[in-house]
């Protein structure tokens, strides 16, 4: 599989030697809007668990069950979007 960093940085020239090999350069394009939904989901998840974690220290129980609820949401759109975005990853071709 080709490397994430190289995707991200130089998607043109990925692009282009995809082509060379007769297969879609749309297939980068896809790829980088999973990467980045993924990417936003990750940060929000860190985010609430920061959030809890303050309201933890806080002893703040209701508004800690209530960010547990969120962080399990928010779990779930990052496998969903980490399965997808490793879906479109596995069809670029080296």
């Amino acid at each position: 599989m080709i490397d994430v960093q190289l995707l991200r940085k130089e998607p043109d020239k990925v692009k282009q030697g995809i082509a060379a090999k007769q297969a879609d350069p749309a297939l980068v394009d896809k790829f980088l809007a999973l990467d980045e939904e993924w990417r936003k989901a990750t940060a929000s998840a860190d985010a609430l668990r920061a959030e809890q974690k303050k309201l933890s220290d806080a002893r703040d129980i209701e508004g800690g069950k209530k960010k547990k609820e969120e962080i399990k949401a928010a779990e779930a759109r990052i496998a969903k979007a980490e399965e997808e975005r490793l879906a479109a990853w596995r069809m670029i071709p080296n």
